[in-house]
């Protein structure tokens, strides 16, 4: 008779054929494993050989680096064509890759649709301001080399840094976004990163620092339009700090006036949304009872949301609100919608009457390991531990690290066993 250990360890690469794959299998153990009490682990196989550049350059993608980086999610899959590349150096130096640009601008704008776009390490825009537009009907792929830390978008004040509008695609994934400042009427201006959709909205923002910025509204806005509009929205594993909005605005700004009409997924996950002066994450025109939501599924699962004005600002019907920690912020949370309208699963609330003490949602201190230096980790005693819900988890956290797919962490973070 074959033994069922308390530990199933599955490995799985970059893909999202093996992500969609693991998903299946565990969502069947997890099933048969909870039954016995046993406990999953999931181990994520983080080796990415990194771009070709066909002049043997050594590449690494951007990945988290101790409590305050971004690593994004590694069962994700980027929808451009990999073979088809364009590399970027602030120096100009590409190290023999071809084509190489000095602009990122320039890059996108001489390539085809579907290119994948290498940035290499360097501030972008050490002598004037840099600007990246994604044109219509254009999917793009920008992705740094070396990860936030190091490769850097700067707005100089003057109104939106990146922006992707009409039936423009966009994949963005390890910068650093600063320097967003208000500028003019449109509502695209004034971001650090500003998407549009008229018909289809398809945008992925992954593994991205988002930090001092000065805007006329959020730091990361969606808008769709106003008629019916396919959704392809994903924002995973990036941290917001330190950005200045009005105190009504959003450091995420997800808004579709022709909602009602809308069909596809919106995911916001494993990010850290902290000490930011307007509200953490908005859906602002989403009030509640008067949207279909047959077609469209929103889902904020796995965030870390704190020092903000309004934590999640959701007044809706239909959506999935589970594993987020909203504790220290002016108010934590604003969801008109009732616990039976919407999916409101094991979040950790500093205050939220409404929801703690029912479907697995606390109160309290999350009890993070250094919250005024920005370590939004959990230490050993903290109630967010094991007590979040694998419904709709993500498989690892923002540092890339595996979660429990039985017991996952609340928050961005996953604790760590001591080695």
């Amino acid at each position: 008779m074959t033994t069922l250990h308390d530990a199933l360890v599955l490995h799985m690469r970059d893909s999202i054929v093996a992500g969609q794959a693991c998903r299946v299998v565990a969502a069947a153990v997890v099933l048969l494993l909870e039954a016995c009490g046993g406990k999953v682990i999931v181990e994520v196989d983080n080796t990415n050989s990194g771009p070709s550049s066909g002049g043997g350059m050594s590449t690494t993608t951007g990945s988290a680096s101790g409590s305050g980086g971004s690593g994004g999610s590694a069962e994700h899959a980027t929808p451009c064509d990999e073979a088809v590349q364009a590399w970027v150096a602030a120096t100009g130096d590409c190290a023999g890759a071809s084509p190489c640009y000095s602009v990122i601008q320039d890059a996108i704008d001489e390539s085809a649709a579907g290119a994948t776009i290498w940035v290499l390490p360097g501030n972008y825009g050490p002598s004037g301001a840099e600007h990246v537009v994604v044109s219509t009907e254009k999917l793009v792929c920008l992705r740094s080399v070396k990860g936030p830390e190091v490769t850097t978008l700067d707005g100089k004040g003057a109104g939106t840094v990146v922006r992707a509008g009409y039936k423009g695609a966009l994949w963005l994934e390890g910068f650093t976004i600063r320097g967003a400042g208000p500028e003019g009427s449109d509502v695209l201006d004034g971001y650090g990163v500003g998407m549009g959709g008229w018909e289809q909205l398809r945008g992925w923002v992954i593994g991205n620092i988002f930090e001092d910025n000065v805007l006329g509204a959020g730091a990361l806005l969606f808008d769709s339009g106003t008629v019916e509009t396919e959704l392809d929205v994903l924002v995973s594993g990036n941290v917001f700090r330190h950005n200045e909005t009005p105190t009504w605005e959003s450091t995420i700004y997800i808004d579709f006036p022709g909602l009602d009409g809308a069909s596809g997924v919106v995911r916001v996950e494993n990010n850290v949304i902290a000490n930011n002066q307007g509200h953490g994450l908005s859906f602002p025109r989403m009030f509640g009872g008067i949207w279909s939501f047959d077609w469209l599924r929103i889902e904020v699962v796995n965030n870390t949301v704190t020092g903000n004005r309004r934590g999640l600002v959701a007044p809706v019907d239909g959506i999935f609100v589970h594993n987020n920690i909203l504790f220290g912020n002016e108010e934590d949370a604003y969801l008109l919608a009732s616990a039976s309208e919407a999916s409101v699963l094991n979040n950790l609330f500093g205050v939220a009457p409404e929801f703690v003490g029912a479907a697995g949602n606390i109160d309290g201190d999350p009890a993070f390991v250094g919250a005024g230096g920005e370590d939004f980790r959990l230490q050993a005693h903290s109630p967010a531990r094991d007590a979040g819900t694998p419904k709709l988890a993500p498989t690892v956290d923002i540092e890339r690290n595996a979660r429990d797919i039985v017991r996952p962490d609340i928050g961005a973070f996953e604790a760590q066993e001591s080695p």
